[in-house]
């Protein structure tokens, strides 16, 4: 997508409202022919340190 560097503020918003360099507009395109983007969602999961501590006594890596 060209993107590349430190990241502007204003440059990251754009990215997640589908627009990218060169003009580009991510989305989908609906049936009245309007573009729709859906940002990306980030998402951290962890185990319970029970859980880490049974793999651990276990031998599982």
């Amino acid at each position: 997508m060209g993107l590349s560097g430190e990241v502007e503020p204003e440059a990251f918003q754009k990215a997640l409202e589908g627009h990218v360099p060169g003009g580009r507009q991510l989305g989908k395109k609906a049936r009245d022919g309007c573009m729709h983007h859906r940002p990306g969602i980030d998402v951290t999961l962890s185990a319970p340190k029970s859980v880490s501590l049974a793999a651990l006594v276990g031998g599982d890596r």
